[in-house]
């Protein structure tokens, strides 16, 4: 008898994976709500759509000012984590559109779907697949590349036959759906000692809005990066300096469509040494039942750099 809740664990992991030739740097400006995804106890002989149970679509933002192609697709991972197997059978994955054009500013749901073989042997697997989102050129001249983010999906097949209880799951959705705004920041010009309050490029504070349709609670703390599954950018050193990282407010309740700003203060240590590159500080923010079934990270950057002058930079960094 299936006696667990399904429950999804949901963590910001992006990786990038430019197909440039060219030397210039573009702002990546594609998003998705997707990084690393758990969901257990899945029945055998059944096609799960991700969007029904637990109501969390793959949502693909285009924050650009022009128009983007992407495609969707999985693929078998290169390597995965100790308990888990790669799915050696992509087939299992679908998505309701495999392509779709972005225009500027706009957003699109893809739903993922899981395909289970009605097959006793797979009671009891744990399985790992990637999902990725590929931005590739639209038809524009100039500078362009390719993107590739490509995210986690890790899911278990219950040991037994379980229709009964994903029917109920299905009537009563896990909805945790959450949003952190934005999940990277970069600040530049960052000195050893100097006080910061974490914002977005506009000066505008971080902001966590509930998407479900109900009241949740978040909980907020700092993360030891190493702990986690993200990848640090190559230029970067991860911190865990709590002491030095003052969150407020740590806890939050919001009712369905409510935001509320989240106020980031950093204290940068005397003794960083900025020449093994800029710093990365990361924030968890876990909601959903049950407790920290769904989980994001916000990653902040701090960069000794001068973003509009970069000789400056390097003069002060060999001062340093």
């Amino acid at each position: 008898m299936f006696k667990k809740t399904l429950a999804i664990l949901f963590c910001l992991y992006i990786c990038f994976s430019s197909q440039a030739e060219a030397t210039k740097v573009e702002k990546n400006t594609l998003g998705t709500n997707y990084s690393k995804l758990k969901v257990d106890n899945l029945p055998i002989g059944n096609t799960i759509s991700l969007k029904k149970l637990v109501n969390l679509p793959l949502i693909v933002t285009n924050n650009a000012n022009h128009s983007i192609y992407v495609e969707f697709s999985s693929s078998v991972p290169t390597k995965s984590p100790e308990g888990y197997q790669p799915l050696k059978d992509i087939s299992w994955i679908t998505f309701d559109i495999t392509s779709a054009t972005l225009t500027a500013h706009s957003k699109i749901e893809v739903d993922v779907q899981i395909k289970i073989p009605d097959d006793e042997d797979l009671f009891g697997s744990k399985l790992h697949t990637y999902l990725n989102v590929h931005k590739k050129p639209l038809g524009r001249s100039g500078f362009q590349f390719g993107l590739l983010m490509t995210s986690h999906l890790f899911f278990s097949i219950a040991p037994e036959r379980n229709d009964e209880a994903l029917a109920k799951a299905l009537e009563s959705t896990t909805d945790a759906n959450f949003i952190i705004q934005p999940d990277r920041v970069e600040l530049f010009d960052i000195k050893a000692g100097q006080k910061v309050d974490v914002v977005n490029e506009n000066n505008e504070k971080i902001v966590l809005k509930n998407e479900s349709s109900k009241k949740q609670t978040y909980l907020l703390n700092l993360v030891d990066p190493k702990t986690t599954l993200v990848k640090p950018e190559l230029d970067s050193q991860p911190r865990y300096d709590v002491d030095n990282v003052k969150i407020k407010p740590e806890e939050i309740t919001l009712n369905p469509g409510k935001q509320r700003d989240i106020k980031i203060k950093i204290n940068v240590p005397d003794t960083v040494d900025f020449k093994k590159g800029k710093l990365l500080y990361m924030l968890s923010i876990t909601s959903g039942v049950p407790k920290g079934a769904i989980q994001q990270y916000l990653r902040i950057y701090l960069n000794p750099k001068d973003k509009t002058n970069p000789e400056k930079s390097k003069m002060f960094l060999e001062k340093k």
